[in-house]
């Protein structure tokens, strides 16, 4: 079979992830041939999977909507495809043609609702963008998502066939899997593998930290960000700053420095939206102490494990409490 495998969407991060984790697939399924379209990551064809290039499509949202509304079309034309699979969590107005999707957004369902003064691009996500997805995926005759939670709540609140949607967990790189002499230890640093978003929740655990540090001093415990922190808020870099705290902010890691990070530290997590949380698995893997914001997705993500400790993720006074615990 000929797929069209279309993820234009994804350039850095957790999208580039599972676009990465389905190419490996696509390369060891030797029966079926793929054409995968991306924006800007470069890629190698292989006998079976063949890349093509549109970075014209990142240049605005218009480009973006003349690619999903016409460019695809004349691509299936082109290609022929005997399936449309699109990875960016939406379906194309197309018929006559077998169309899989994988979704993987968990904004569009979650419990948290955004108001347009919290924050305009969040708001849009989930009262504009959310509508079209929702009319988009009638298209799709399977849907593939991360996690339990994710096809209940697509079942109940958008009111698509359980039937039509299969539950899929994301693969995690085998260097997760070799557990070090060490475990069992308990480090003195908190260590935080996400870029800033609001939904992140990056302040509730900076100023929890910071008021620990100020109780109990600067070597009671340290904190490693993988974002940048040019990226926060001003209030938050000013109070980073301001006292000198011990926070590092390393940047993008490998695999194998990810694992080095989490072999020294507590993970802690503090995020409240998610659809899975890979950095729970892969800390979970590796027999890692956690401390993780008490939400759906940690729950499943986690599952029975007796290294974790759950905080309110709104309550600053309840993620110390865990702190000082672990």
């Amino acid at each position: 079979m000929k797929y069209l495998v279309i993820d234009v969407a994804a350039q850095h991060g957790g999208a580039l992830s599972i676009l990465k984790q389905f190419i490996a697939r696509f390369k060891n399924d030797s029966e079926n041939e793929y054409t995968v379209l991306v924006s800007t990551p470069d890629f190698e064809d292989s006998e079976n999977v063949k890349f093509v290039k549109v970075p014209w499509v990142k240049r605005s949202k218009l480009h973006r909507i003349y690619f999903d509304s016409f460019f695809v079309k004349k691509l299936i034309k082109k290609y022929k495809p005997d399936v449309l699979f699109s990875l960016q969590n939406k379906g194309f107005k197309v018929r006559n043609l077998r169309q899989e999707v994988y979704f993987h957004n968990a904004l569009f369902i979650c419990e948290k609702r955004f108001s347009f003064k919290e924050s305009r691009s969040l708001w849009v996500y989930q009262n504009v963008i959310s509508k079209m997805t929702k009319k988009s995926l009638k298209y799709a005759d399977k849907i593939i998502v991360q996690a339990e939670w994710i096809r209940r709540g697509l079942a109940d609140k958008w009111n698509i066939d359980k039937g039509n949607i299969f539950v899929e967990r994301p693969d995690i790189n085998p260097i997760f899997k070799t557990v070090s002499d060490n475990a069992d230890k308990v480090p003195k640093t908190l260590f935080y593998p996400a870029n800033f978003s609001s939904y992140k929740n990056h302040g509730v655990l900076i100023r929890a930290c910071a008021q620990l540090w100020d109780e109990m001093g600067r070597d009671a415990f340290s904190l490693t960000l993988t974002g940048k922190e040019e990226n926060f808020p001003e209030s938050l870099k000013a109070l980073i700053a301001g006292k000198n705290y011990p926070i590092s902010f390393v940047g993008a890691l490998s695999p194998e420095e990810m694992k080095a990070m989490y072999e020294k530290s507590i993970l802690v997590f503090p995020s409240y939206i998610e659809t899975v949380g890979l950095p729970l698995v892969e800390a979970r893997a590796l027999l890692r102490p956690i401390i993780v914001a008490d939400c759906e997705y940690a729950h499943e993500s986690i599952g029975e494990y007796d290294r974790v400790s759950y905080f309110y993720p709104f309550d600053l006074e309840s993620l110390k409490t865990q702190i000082k615990s672990v």
